[in-house]
């Protein structure tokens, strides 16, 4: 055997074989460069001939399979196969089809591995075709086996040879309905007609159409009335509401108690003084010299700080200091200390602020009381 490599010399193409001189037994004679050229020659012939007629695949795959078997030794060392390719490089002296494509084509013997070469569209005739690009719809008339054309005829009246390749399918969707007894159907002539069964269709004697708009004016009318009715009910509901109100309220009138003031010697009377949050009530001048006693005169002083409270005002005012972290100023009255803590203040500036806001109001009672 020839000692062959990856760049050993390539014998030049032998003649063209046909179909039936490619088989297995007469590949076996061939030598390494003559099967290497005869794959190659068969390839060619196959790439050139499969798109149209899917012609001399069998000769390319009885080529291809003798250089996997002939140059298939896994087991043997690089150095001791002493020049001989291995498979992958066996199929790179023939090129354009690698092992791996080979492998893939023989699996699926007929796939096309020729991308160039497009399987041509199978039509019949009397079938809807256009061409690829374009929307213009013709229809099969002869198909030609000799030169991958079809002859389509158009709207026009025209009719044009094109290739297949060129040709797509135009895709209608029948639709199909099942139809019961009973259903209706509008017609060309603007009629509705109703199905019988048994393939007749008769005369509907009350149109659909007229039937739904008859149910659709009921559905209104009813749904005006419902509103009217819900509209009214939720008046009257609101009315009674308020009577309800106007009637409790004359109800709570009527059982208030009256509220009578008493001075302190017993006698009812409106006349009342502010002294903090409290009113004290007197009848007259004279009762009110009696049981109101009045602010010492060591008292009638501005506001100053005396240690942890400040000094009383005129009416008796004065604000403390107490440990609490939360309010820790009060504000009390000396003229009435069984009133307790008059309020509570966060801080001294807002305890100052009421001091004078309880000392307005009592002066503007004494200023009301002496008028």
């Amino acid at each position: 055997m020839a000692k062959t490599g990856t760049n050993a010399a390539i014998a030049p193409c032998v003649a063209d074989a046909t179909h039936d001189e490619i088989t297995t037994l007469t590949v076996r004679d061939f030598t390494d460069e003559k099967l290497i050229a005869q794959t190659k020659e068969q390839l060619k012939k196959t790439k050139s001939t499969h798109g149209d007629f899917r012609r001399d695949m069998a000769g390319l795959l009885v080529c291809g399979q003798e250089i996997v078997d002939r140059f298939k030794d896994q087991y043997t060392a690089e150095e001791k196969r002493l020049g001989k390719p291995t498979v992958r490089e066996a199929f790179a002296l023939v090129g354009e089809m690698s092992y791996d494509l080979f492998r893939c084509w023989k699996s699926r013997y007929g796939y096309n591995v020729f991308p160039d070469h497009v399987k041509p569209l199978k039509l019949t005739d009397g079938e809807e075709v256009k061409v690829k690009g374009t929307d213009k719809v013709g229809v099969v008339e002869h198909v030609h086996v000799t030169n991958s054309k079809a002859d389509v005829k158009y709207p026009d009246g025209k009719v044009v040879p094109e290739f297949l390749a060129d040709l797509v399918k135009v895709k209608t969707k029948k639709l199909v309905r099942k139809v019961k007894v009973g259903d209706r159907f509008m017609f060309e002539d603007g009629k509705e007609y109703e199905y019988v069964g048994g393939g007749k269709f008769d005369l509907a004697k009350t149109p659909l159409k007229q039937k739904r708009q008859r149910a659709e004016a009921k559905r209104q009318v009813a749904k005006a009335d419902l509103d009217a009715a819900t509209t009214e009910e939720e008046t009257m509901a609101n009315a009674e509401a308020a009577r309800n109100a106007i009637d409790q309220i004359a109800a709570e009138k009527k059982t208030k108690k009256k509220v009578v003031h008493h001075c302190a010697c017993g006698a009812e009377t409106k006349r009342y003084l502010n002294c903090g949050r409290k009113r004290i009530y007197v009848c007259s001048d004279a009762c009110m010299e009696k049981h109101v006693t009045p602010t010492p005169a060591s008292h009638r002083l501005g506001c100053t700080n005396i240690g942890d409270k400040s000094v009383p005002t005129q009416h008796g005012f004065y604000w403390e200091f107490r440990k609490n972290p939360t309010v820790p100023y009060t504000v009390r009255d000396v003229n009435h200390p069984d009133l307790g803590i008059l309020c509570e203040c966060t801080s001294k500036t807002a305890a100052k602020a009421m001091l004078h806001t309880y000392e307005t109001d009592a002066a503007a009672a004494d200023a009301q009381a002496a008028a």
